[in-house]
């Protein structure tokens, strides 16, 4: 379901279904493994999907503001690293995702 979503938003912007899949890679890839033995992730997929949107839009924004970028995906990846950062260890605020 999350891929669809973010899939849905994404393809505004993107038309290569090969970018939106790397897109959502990068989202996946840092939502980190916490508990190895119930192999549990620091996020739920509803809240990595929330968090995949608000990095999207923050891209889109920086984009439109012309900010200097050698590599989209790696620029990305910063954003939702930094988003998920402060996400795990503010618990008032990932409640409202």
């Amino acid at each position: 379901m999350g891929t669809e979503r973010f899939a849905d938003l994404t393809s505004c912007y993107y038309t290569e279904a090969q970018t939106i899949q790397e897109l959502w890679k990068v989202v996946k890839q840092c939502n980190q493994v916490v508990n190895y033995a119930t192999s549990e992730r620091a996020f739920t997929p509803q809240q990595e999907l929330n968090i995949g949107i608000r990095a999207f839009k923050e891209l889109v924004m920086k984009v439109k503001d012309n900010t200097k970028m050698q590599n989209k995906f790696g620029y990305f990846n910063g954003i939702v690293n930094n988003l998920m950062d402060e996400l795990y260890f503010d618990y008032e605020l990932l409640d409202t995702f």
